[in-house]
């Protein structure tokens, strides 16, 4: 079965994603390098190099699931799932807590849900269940 579109669009944006999580967290890993003098920033050096690390590690998941698109594999169609559901809970949980106000940082915590929403929408279609091997989730 040919790849559809929308899988490929998923794809690339998982790559992007990728690399931006990848710059941010050796960006993160220099701040959390304890042998470079950080003036005002020292006290935050732990918390960078955990931060890079988190960034990395969530980097080295979106270019598996990126590969997984491209070769159509259930199981990264499951992680996009998943990861959509967690973005939806992050948003859920934080507006909850915080109350979404009419501001720039509500639209900007809205598009991340948004696109998780359309994710879950997009990959539970039958046709692009088939498209991975008619996966159950």
């Amino acid at each position: 079965m040919e790849r559809p579109t929308g899988v490929t669009i998923l794809a690339v944006v998982a790559f992007v994603s990728a690399a931006g999580l990848g710059v941010l967290g050796l960006f993160f890993c220099g701040l959390g390098n304890p042998s470079q003098p950080q003036g005002d920033w020292s006290g935050l050096a732990g918390l960078g190099l955990i931060g890079g690390i988190v960034c990395l590690g969530a980097a080295s998941l979106l270019v598996a699931t990126g590969i997984g698109f491209l070769m159509l594999q259930n199981w990264s169609r499951r992680m996009a799932v998943l990861g959509a559901w967690v973005v939806l809970a992050v948003f859920i949980l934080s507006t909850v807590r915080t109350g979404l106000m009419l501001s720039m940082a509500a639209f900007f915590s809205l598009m991340p849900a948004a696109i998780a929403v359309w994710i879950l929408i997009y990959l539970s279609k039958p046709d692009v269940k088939r498209a991975f091997g008619g996966g159950s989730v």
